[in-house]
């Protein structure tokens, strides 16, 4: 096997395993980086997140709204399952 082949699988490895991880946040509690708030992520398509926000007040909503992939990576931090 080639020094090539090698890399090759590694990265078809790394792409296996980053997919896997992506795949799988159905669930896990978020905390936006801006306000520090919790959040949970209820839904996913291939490149978008569906999250529900908890009303911040008692006046307040619940609701829910869709991330791009890029979006929900620049404004989320993934806590825990």
């Amino acid at each position: 096997m080639s020094i090539q082949d090698l890399l090759n699988e590694l990265d078809k490895e790394k792409l296996r395993i980053f997919s896997s991880i992506e795949k799988n946040i159905v669930g896990f509690w978020i905390q936006d980086k801006k306000d520090n708030t919790i959040h949970h992520v209820i839904g996913m398509t291939s490149n978008s997140y569906e999250i529900f926000h908890y009303a911040k007040t008692e006046q307040g909503v619940n609701c829910t709204q869709w991330y791009t992939e890029k979006d929900f990576k620049n404004q989320f931090k993934i806590l825990t399952k």
